[in-house]
């Protein structure tokens, strides 16, 4: 159980950072990576089923003594999580999804915050300044965490893209 597993490290993490740990989840993107891993890779509206149960499942764990799941992807029986993460109730997670799509943005509402991944826009990195003119992104970011990570694609060099991550801190 991929899920119960990554449950469990962040809550590992979380102990080792003294509380500072945050769990990032979404419903993947890279169909390359998952066929290189052997992992799975079905259409989106499939993916998007997973990361719902995937969410309960690790909320459930980290919050209740004895935890049990029964999902179409999903099925855990009886499980007693330790150790149980230093942050209360839970660890805080932020779910990932490409923007402009509205879905992944109000599921994020109901979490601790969002990754909004970008395509790139006239060859350059997105910048913060798209999420401002878009859409009210502060509308799904709770008050405690506004600070987005923003993911894009430099120009070309040498003939092929790299891959660019800015941080950006969302007014």
């Amino acid at each position: 159980m991929v899920t119960a597993v990554a449950a469990n490290i962040a809550a590992t993490i979380d102990h080792i950072s003294g509380g500072r740990a945050e769990y990032g989840i979404g419903a993947a993107w890279m169909e390359d990576e998952h066929r290189q891993y052997g992992i799975p890779f079905p259409r989106l509206g499939v993916r998007m089923n997973m990361l719902d149960e995937a969410c309960r499942v690790v909320r459930g764990l980290w919050t209740e003594p004895r935890f049990s799941f029964e999902g179409e992807h999903h099925r855990i029986t009886g499980a007693h999580f330790l150790p149980r993460a230093v942050q209360q109730p839970r660890v805080p997670v932020w779910v990932a999804g490409r923007w402009p799509n509205r879905r992944p943005f109000r599921r994020a509402a109901h979490w601790d915050g969002l990754f909004p991944v970008f395509e790139a826009v006239d060859g350059g990195v997105t910048d913060g300044s798209r999420i401002r003119r878009r859409a009210p992104v502060e509308d799904y970011l709770r008050p405690q965490r506004r600070y987005a990570h923003l993911f894009g694609e430099e120009p070309r060099r040498n003939g092929r893209r790299d891959r660019h991550r800015q941080h950006h801190h969302i007014r």
